[in-house]
């Protein structure tokens, strides 16, 4: 946030041409480590559902936030403007896992658990307050602020990208975790 903010003051006074993107939830190739993890617990049947996992995600594809970047860097009227960049649309949670688990079994046989750990709502609202008092006192937990979003739903709307810059989604979860896996299968077997 301070980054963006620093940017549109330098963008406002003409200093700095800039487009700013802002993913959400994003896996895909080159994905992070934190994603690889998230894949090896939907495998070994430990992913955490929260409340009913009929909560949304938007979600990116990492190919998707390419194609953004440089359509935002080509099109001249996105200069200073904001998008959002994720997928055509949000995913509940339960069709994040079976998506995921779906690839995993059926494109690279890689054997799963069909399970998960179920746990009530309230636990996300706890994780909130833990997660709230860590980072008041200047540090940051990983797990703990993933939990306390863990019941939530978290989506935002492409219309703007699709209108100004033409962005086109075209990878879903299905295909983009196809690609994932197939840059990192290692990770997986």
């Amino acid at each position: 946030m301070l980054m963006e903010k620093v940017v549109k003051k330098y963008n406002t006074k003409g200093d700095i041409e800039s487009v700013i993107i802002r993913p959400p939830w994003f896996y895909g190739p080159h994905q992070p480590k934190r994603q690889n993890r998230f894949y090896n617990m939907i495998k070994n049947g430990s992913v955490p559902i929260v409340g009913d996992g009929q909560n949304k995600r938007s979600m990116a594809c990492t190919l998707n936030i390419c194609q953004a970047l440089i359509k935002s860097a080509i099109i001249e009227n996105s200069n200073g403007k904001i998008f959002w960049i994720a997928d055509k649309k949000p995913y509940t949670f339960h069709e994040i896992i079976s998506t995921i688990r779906e690839v995993m079994v059926k494109e690279f046989k890689i054997k799963c658990i069909d399970d998960h750990i179920q746990l009530p709502s309230f636990i996300s609202e706890i994780a909130y307050y833990f997660d709230k008092t860590i980072q008041w006192t200047g540090f940051y937990n990983q797990e703990i602020h993933v939990l306390s979003e863990m019941n939530k739903t978290i989506a935002c709307s492409v219309i703007m990208a699709k209108k100004e810059i033409n962005y086109n989604p075209n990878i879903d979860l299905y295909e983009g975790t196809v690609l994932s896996l197939k840059s990192q299968l290692g990770e997986f077997i």
